[in-house]
């Protein structure tokens, strides 16, 4: 007869079965397949009402400028473009290699230009089939449907999505996620179906390329990979381990080859930066701290604790020294869960592998804590949730609709945080000042919101606003170049000239940022009529920012007013080359070409300027002067006429 204890121990080895592997017939079982895709349907139709307000949102000035409205990379879909997107020296690199979500951008801008609606709608639809790609992830990993339903729908409806899903820049993790769960599918079911297990395999590597093309963050996936063989029993000692790993060395070889990639060009732009306030020994602490934030937020992510940014504190609080201690139990309790069911170790190491890589041990950008970050990193941790929700089912019956009920209701919370925390991302002005009401010392809060302010024409606010950067700040360049512009567009050009004087005389350390203040501080000069002055800072903008087309613009112009139309026209073509939108830039060039004989060329020009403002009575006064030149007469006097009409005054 067996002792009571190992009684204990059978019942504790039985009770996880029917979550893992081992039990081939949970899923089919307990559920129909018509139940399953109606489940489906519900969590779907549910996270797309929690985030119906983010279709009504703005473009915000919190990188969906860099990325989207002030991209040049977006000008076209030529192969020469496409190959700049992917070329890490002329792409986009802001503490990542992300070129595959800046296609789906360029894409867009060809098809609706630069209305939000679009790409809000590509967000959240990637973010649907993220959640129902973790739902099909479930039901292979052997959970009932109320469990793999719970799973999906807080994947779904998490506050901590708002950000991933809400924020435009942040196609990223959406697209990075919908490939990297996709890869996790099909590596399950080459598992599962040994005789297409070669193909799903490949299928799986082949989808984690796009993945890693879409946000560094995709390189834990090898680890998730041995996760889920630890969570479906294939993995138990150190020779499976060994074993497992060996198999996924395609997984890790692409890992390594991106990830240092990324490494090397973050540290090449300036974006890896051990941060200098604290000694280096202090920044472990940094990343524990981190790490029970997040699994704080898990639980209840109330809103007032979550911002778009999470500056750096001055100095270090007792919650910083005290994370250690914390995490002991909470380690010692998945631990100690390993008598009893692999799951919730399993799931504690998915999120952990996840979010290892983002706990800021090495400082990388302006914030150490992000909501983003977690998008892949909490499934391990809903995993553990759902897994609960099936223990209480199958073990405690009796409690199972507390059980169902308390998630419900936890599930409806979460749901109104999201909804709500939508709106806080709605403009530039409502989200810096929700980061501003919780860290009153951001200064790209302050100098975001003063661009935001600039650009509606508020200038006082804008001004009140740069100046709080410069009382955090004395030295932020930004804050100057934004502030130049407000004074240059205000015709008050001493003051612009001398803010971006000091922009030059900081000297940031991209190249970029001293190209626009040489840019700047030319045009102030040509305002000025030191234009000689104002055509050596064009020259030198460029030599820095080879791509600027302001420059370029700018130069043309010079060359215009010097009767050097030939170098003008040129210019004016590298201008219109990112910025086609632009129907003035079409007249310029027309005029340059009229000025040197290309009567065609011309023509072509004000066609096109016409076309896209019809009621511009210089386009049409511009273009007779092209068909004079060709000697149609009749069409010349008809243009002159029309731009008569429209009120344009021909120069004498």
């Amino acid at each position: 007869m067996a002792s009571k204890k190992e009684t204990k121990q059978a019942q504790a080895q039985a009770t996880p079965k029917s979550n893992v592997a081992n039990n081939k017939q949970a899923a089919s079982k307990d559920w129909s397949s018509r139940a399953w895709l109606m489940g489906l349907l519900l969590v779907l139709a549910i996270t797309f009402v929690a985030f119906i307000p983010a279709l009504n949102n703005e473009f915000n000035n919190w990188d969906d400028d860099r990325y989207v409205t002030d991209n040049e990379l977006l000008k076209d879909l030529s192969a020469s473009t496409v190959a700049d997107i992917f070329n890490p020296n002329t792409g986009i690199i802001n503490y990542g290699y992300t070129p595959l979500p800046v296609l789906t951008f360029a894409i867009e801008k060809q098809i609706w230009g630069l209305n939000p609606l679009p790409y809000h709608i590509n967000n959240l639809l990637l973010h649907l089939m993220c959640v129902a790609l973790v739902f099909w992830l479930m039901r292979l990993l052997k959970l009932r449907l109320e469990a793999a339903f719970l799973v999906a729908l807080l994947f779904g409806i998490h506050t901590m999505r708002v950000e991933s899903v809400t924020w435009v820049t942040e196609r990223k993790d959406v697209l990075f996620g919908a490939f990297y769960l996709a890869s996790m599918v099909l590596y399950v079911l080459s598992e599962e179906r040994p005789q297409k297990r070669t193909t799903y395999l490949i299928a799986s590597i082949l989808l984690f390329i796009p993945a890693l093309f879409s946000k560094i963050q995709a390189v834990a996936l090898p680890l998730s990979l041995l996760c889920l063989d630890y969570y479906r029993g294939t993995l138990n000692n150190f020779s499976d381990m060994i074993h497992r790993s060996l198999t996924k060395t395609p997984y890790f070889a692409l890992s390594l080859a991106i990830g240092l990639m990324g490494v090397y060009f973050i540290g090449k732009e300036g974006g890896a930066d051990v941060s200098t306030t604290f000694p280096i020994y202090y920044r472990p602490l940094f990343g524990i701290y981190t790490l029970i934030v997040y699994l704080a937020k898990f639980i209840l992510p109330l809103p007032a604790t979550l911002s778009a940014c999470y500056p750096y504190p001055a100095t270090l609080s007792v919650w910083h020294y005290i994370s250690p201690l914390l995490l002991i139990p909470i380690i010692y309790a998945v631990y100690y869960s390993t008598k009893f069911t692999k799951v919730i170790m399993a799931g504690f190491l998915l999120f952990l592998a996840n979010v290892i890589f983002m706990l800021q041990i090495v400082g990388v950008g302006q914030a150490y804590l992000a909501d983003r970050f977690t998008y892949i990193p909490y499934l391990g941790l809903f995993m553990i949730w759902g897994y609960g929700l099936q223990y209480i089912i199958e073990q405690k019956r009796s409690s199972s609709g507390i059980a169902m009920a308390g998630f419900g209701m936890y599930s409806l919370l979460l749901f109104a945080f999201t909804y709500q925390r939508n709106d806080i991302w709605q403009n530039s002005e409502v989200l810096w000042t929700d980061v501003i009401s919780k860290y009153a010392n951001v200064d790209v809060a302050f100098n975001n919101r003063g661009n935001y302010y600039k650009e509606k024409g508020e200038i006082q606010k804008a001004l009140a606003d740069f100046g709080e950067v410069l009382r955090i700040k004395p030295n932020n360049h930004d804050v100057f170049t934004n502030r130049g512009n407000l004074y240059f567009n205000a015709n008050e050009i001493d003051k612009a000239l001398a803010d971006y004087e000091k922009v030059i005389e900081i000297n940031p350390s991209d190249k970029e940022s001293l190209g626009k203040a040489y840019n700047n501080r030319g045009s102030c000069k040509f305002r000025k009529n030191e234009i000689e002055a104002a055509f050596a800072d064009y020259n030198k903008a460029l030599e820095l920012y080879p791509k600027y087309p302001d420059a370029y613009l700018n130069r043309a112009v010079y060359f215009a007013v010097t009767n050097q139309h030939e170098k003008a026209a040129s210019d004016f073509s590298e201008y219109l080359s990112s910025k086609k939108e632009n129907p003035q830039g079409y007249n310029w060039r027309g005029i340059s070409y009229n000025k040197i004989g290309k009567y065609n060329e011309a023509l072509q020009d004000f066609n096109t300027a016409i076309e896209m403002k019809p009621n511009n009575g210089e386009y049409y006064y511009n273009r007779s002067v092209s068909y004079n030149g060709l000697g149609n007469a009749a069409q010349a006097q008809a243009d002159a006429q029309k731009a008569t009409e429209l009120g344009y005054q021909a120069p004498k």
